[in-house]
């Protein structure tokens, strides 16, 4: 690269949901993000950084969370809490 320092677009940034299998085999939903690594005249991408964060339990309690809210008018929702 000739002295040149790599650098990150973040604004360039693309977000995907996808699913993975575990080392168990196990289902994962996961959120991967790239980001383009460009030059340091940032004219040619010379790479791309890409990381994957497990959140499938964020996804399973955000399930069960919407459970407890009824929709009842458009644009409204409402919570009911019930003891036992």
């Amino acid at each position: 690269m000739s002295g040149e320092v790599p650098r990150l677009e973040p604004e360039e940034e693309e977000n995907v949901l996808d699913t993975a299998v575990g080392l168990k085999g196990s289902i994962k939903t996961v959120m991967r993000t790239k980001v383009p690594v460009f030059n340091g005249t940032g004219k040619n991408i010379v790479g791309v950084l890409c990381t994957f964060q497990d959140i499938t339990e964020q996804k399973k309690q955000r399930t069960r969370m919407l459970k407890l809210f009824v929709h009842d008018v458009p644009g409204r929702y409402s919570w009911f809490v019930t003891r036992t």
